[in-house]
């Protein structure tokens, strides 16, 4: 809890007072005094801080203009057993719903008001697109993406409040800033860098992706965290270095003033802020759940929901610099394996790398003429789990199990075939079979089966939550 202030109570007298409990009520704005315990016993001479709180009720989120009100402080004590009570006044200053103070950055986590309904339309309606869509490499990487061009497409624009930037007030941690909740900037399509900071954030939480936010010296701006593991995307991707890695999970940077921008030029100029500043240590994370332990968010938001973009135009942004990404990833991580078997020749572990890149970014027809060219040359392992894999995602699933069953055969020691093995069995209900395919991932690389529990179907809550057969797909690029 944050207090609103405190009062030092002196004995002046010459007997104890015990039992001290301190209350504030101000009338309007609350439904009930708070009270706040003081010291057990205060002798004569002594003096103690006591922290006043404050619960206050909704009628506080329509002040639209910093009021001064009364507030009455009671102050219950026993003196000689009796009871006794002394009650003041005092003005209280409480400012505008909008209204916040840049002492710590964690405050602006109050107005992440991810259950406005606003804001989950607009995050469901992009949450169904993606996974009824293009889903590829990441499911909140695919959000994300769809989120900021849904809001480029929408016309949202970053605009610079020139009564209170936040390059000036993030100086200054008393002066007072105006923070618009996500409704308002959906309302007015527009927001400086701490409101999209917000309105972004909240539409990512509202579909259940964790967010945080991000400052360097004058600057806020964002950052969401992926469902994949840090060291797998950092090999999935051709440029690792646009990855933070902040307490075991992988986090993209955002630039959200970018937001008419493309998503891949916003995210890379947050990368680069990053990275700059982060050297220097300048550079600050604060993860949204942990900001929301101290100041929790806010329930406020327009009357009537804000009309968004439909999901036609929606879905065509979003396909767009999805698209658009794939190709640059396939180019950037198959280009130089060309290069080199034009010189070489080709060979099985080369065509299979290149196959890995397709299948990883959905391309799987072009992925299955790689591992097929891979397995005309030798019976190459990892080709044959990738080709299972192929199998396994378009639901073949006898298929995918009698190719891990030869790969099995030539390399026994694979925890990442169990794993896909595994997968196969419980899709077909033979979960026996995949609880012996997943002791055995235990039993080969213990921290992959902690990685992938929710596979493990031995596992009540496994067999209980359910989860799309290709979450975490394993693509072998290289013998193990």
């Amino acid at each position: 809890d944050n207090n609103i202030g405190s009062i030092e109570l002196v004995n002046s007298g010459s007997v104890p007072f015990e039992n001290i409990r301190v209350s504030v009520f101000i009338q309007n704005y609350m439904d009930n005094p708070t009270e706040s315990e003081g010291p057990d016993v205060l002798n004569p001479g002594e003096n103690a801080k006591i922290d006043l709180y404050a619960l206050f009720s909704e009628n506080v989120l329509e002040i639209t203009e910093a009021t001064i009100v009364s507030a009455e402080i009671t102050i219950d004590y026993l003196e000689n057993g009796k009871e006794k009570q002394n009650t003041f006044s005092d003005s209280v200053r409480i400012y505008d719903r909008h209204a916040m103070t840049w002492d710590d950055t964690k405050k602006a986590a109050a107005f992440v008001n991810y259950k406005d309904p606003s804001v989950i339309a607009v995050g469901k309606l992009l949450s169904h697109l993606v996974k009824s869509t293009v889903n590829v490499v990441d499911v909140n990487l695919c959000t994300a993406m769809a989120v900021h061009e849904a809001l480029n497409a929408f016309g949202m624009e970053y605009v610079i409040d020139p009564t209170s930037p936040f390059t000036e007030l993030s100086e200054d941690a008393m002066a007072i800033d105006f923070i618009q909740f996500p409704a308002n900037s959906l309302d007015f399509k527009s927001g400086d860098c701490d409101d999209l900071s917000i309105l972004y954030t909240s539409i990512l939480q509202s579909v259940g992706i964790d967010t945080a936010f991000i400052t360097v010296p004058g600057h806020i701006f964002i950052a969401f965290a992926l469902n994949s593991d840090p060291r797998q995307i950092r090999k999935t991707i051709s440029e690792p270095e646009d990855i933070i890695e902040y307490d075991g999970r992988a986090w993209v940077p955002v630039e959200i003033t970018m937001v008419a921008n493309p998503f891949m030029q916003a995210w890379k100029a947050g990368a680069n802020q990053w990275n700059e500043y982060d050297q220097k240590g300048e550079a600050e994370i604060y993860p949204m759940n942990e900001s929301w332990q101290i100041y929790e968010p806010v329930g406020w938001g327009l009357k009537d929901r804000v009309a968004f973009i439909d999901e036609d135009e929606a879905s065509s942004v979003y396909l767009r610099e999805v698209e658009r990404f794939i190709n640059r990833e396939i180019y950037s991580q198959t280009d130089s394996i060309k290069q080199v078997m034009n010189k070489r020749g080709e060979s099985a572990r080369a065509l299979n790398r290149i196959g890995s890149v397709y299948a990883r970014y959905g391309k799987n027809e072009e992925a299955a003429e790689y591992f097929d060219k891979a397995l005309e040359l030798e019976n190459y392992y990892p080709a044959l789990v990738n080709s299972g894999n192929l199998l396994l995602v378009n639901n073949d699933l006898q298929g995918a199990i009698s190719l891990y069953k030869e790969a099995e055969n030539i390399n026994p020691r694979s925890a990442a075939l169990y794993l896909q093995m595994s997968r196969a069995y419980s899709a077909l209900g033979m979960f026996s079979e995949a609880d012996e395919s997943f002791d055995k991932v235990k039993q080969k690389d213990p921290e992959l089966a902690e990685r992938y529990a929710f596979i493990d179907m031995s596992s009540s809550a496994s067999r209980a939550s359910g989860y799309s057969l290709t979450d975490g797909m394993i693509w072998l690029d290289e013998e193990e």
